[in-house]
């Protein structure tokens, strides 16, 4: 998804915004104990629109794909028990972003 040397526009924000919902949500009812408490949280009490707006914003904020990329590692980290990073499915996620 990254390998353009572009700086992140919206529609590559919304790309990824949608790939981490679908994760989120997929991790919830396939194996919700990977999961912080407050990922969990937000994702009974807002829509997955809104859930998707709101990651979407914080990417489209990154100046370039370096910081793009940490952001998206900061929302794996929000959101993911520290058990998750090293993951088999953490590394899926994340060479999907980069493409």
């Amino acid at each position: 998804m990254t390998r353009s040397p572009e700086l992140p526009n919206l529609a590559l924000c919304e790309e990824i915004s949608r790939l981490l919902t679908t994760t989120l949500v997929t991790a919830q009812t396939q194996n919700s104990k990977l999961l912080t408490e407050a990922c969990s949280h937000w994702l009974k009490t807002a829509s997955q629109e809104a859930q998707t707006a709101k990651i979407t914003a914080l990417l489209h904020r990154q100046t370039d794909v370096p910081a793009l990329l940490k952001a998206v590692d900061h929302v794996l980290d929000k959101f993911f028990i520290p058990a998750f990073q090293g993951s088999k499915s953490h590394s899926q996620v994340v060479q999907r972003v980069k493409g």
